[in-house]
């Protein structure tokens, strides 16, 4: 078992599900889904680490490493075509009450289950969950104790040197 960090880093940009508003923090897109049994949790957990933009997801990714976080929203940015994202980090402490899930734990559960129930793009995807957590619907504006500008034009014209 592992220990949720201290602090840890979200990736946010304009087209995530979950939605953040400085003045409250971030927001799942599901709110309604009760985890009541594992199978509810599997069926749940899949299309949210497979990307299944078609499944709202009750789970907001956050990363133990900040700079797993700068490289991912770097890399997401420079996939669609310099949008500006952001890496904000977050004080755990100040979470409210609610279950963390730890990405890894379940990617196994998932592939275990077969390519039915996503577990060939989950192994083949296996590098980003690494570090990840998932917290259930909120984090609240408190915890958020910092916000850095990754990507953007401006960061894709300087990774390729033509700034």
């Amino acid at each position: 078992m592992s220990t949720l960090p201290h602090l840890v880093y979200r990736v946010d940009y304009p087209t995530a599900q979950t939605t953040y508003n400085p003045s409250s923090g971030f927001r799942a897109k599901n709110q309604t889904t009760i985890l009541s049994t594992t199978f509810t949790l599997k069926t749940t957990l899949i299309p949210h680490l497979t990307w299944a933009t078609n499944r709202s997801s009750p789970f907001i990714s956050v990363f133990s490493s900040k700079s797993h976080a700068e490289q991912w929203a770097r890399h997401l940015s420079a996939q669609k075509g310099g949008m500006r994202c952001y890496v904000l980090t977050i004080n755990t402490r100040m979470l409210g009450r609610g279950p963390v899930f730890r990405a890894e734990d379940w990617v196994g559960e998932v592939v275990e289950g077969g390519e039915g129930m996503g577990g060939r793009e989950l192994t083949e995807w296996s590098w980003n969950h690494e570090g990840e957590y998932l917290i259930m619907y909120k984090i609240p504006k408190e915890a958020i104790v910092d916000e850095l500008d990754v990507g953007g034009e401006d960061e894709v014209f300087r990774a390729l040197g033509l700034e």
